[in-house]
């Protein structure tokens, strides 16, 4: 069986180094001809940014966009039958949708061209009104979800967050984040907790990078 793991979680907790690092480790750990054997999917919301919109605030058009980038990618890997290492899962889109308010679109008739933005990644979006669109998208995230053989969910410490130029840094809103994946990750059986400092430790790196050998 393939491993597919996500390193999951609000920002600013280190996410992206610890995948980067488990990644390198990785590739110095086994024969070259297994080098292939593991693919590792960036965090496509800067990913999408970069590459398709000038970046001025996230929008529900951006939020979408990484959504479907990242299912396509993880499709298509497992297709290939590659074990796949991801820094984010498709929750967690879902989870920003909810802390940036499109959830209020439910009432009013704002309309997603989620037709264009599924198109881009060959993925069909249907054109809806946003809340149709944030339920299609919850129910496919949750079917998602199951095909992770784990997923670790880093909870922040106390430590300052790092001011990229890119992410929030405000300590109470990543705070209020957390408690949001808390409470849409807390049922499924393939999710651990752990703290961001134990998340850093040479110990947790060699884990992950022991589960893909196996």
């Amino acid at each position: 069986m393939k491993e597919k793991i996500a390193i999951c979680g609000t920002h600013g907790v280190g996410k992206s180094k610890i995948c980067r690092t488990i990644y390198a480790k990785y590739k110095v750990s086994v024969n070259i001809d297994d080098f292939e054997k593991l693919e590792f999917i960036p965090e496509q919301f800067r990913e999408v940014v970069k590459d398709i919109y000038k970046f001025e605030k996230q929008t529900e058009e951006i939020t979408l966009a990484t959504y479907a980038k990242q299912l396509y990618l993880e499709n298509l890997y497992t297709a290939q039958g590659k074990n796949i290492l991801c820094d984010r899962s498709v929750l967690d889109t879902f989870v920003y949708f909810l802390f940036n308010g499109y959830i209020e679109y439910k009432n009013n008739n704002k309309h997603v061209n989620a037709m264009k933005l599924g198109g881009m990644f060959g993925f069909n979006f249907r054109d809806a009104k946003a809340s149709d669109l944030l339920l299609e998208h919850y129910s496919i995230a949750i079917k998602q979800i199951k095909t992770y053989s784990k997923i670790y969910l880093i909870e922040p410490s106390d430590r300052e967050i790092e001011n990229d130029g890119f992410r929030m840094t405000d300590k109470e809103k990543q705070l209020e984040i957390h408690k949001l994946f808390l409470e849409y990750f807390k049922d499924f059986p393939n999710v651990e907790i752990i703290n961001q400092e134990d998340a850093h430790k040479p110990e947790f790196i060699k884990r992950v990078v022991r589960e893909f050998r196996i």
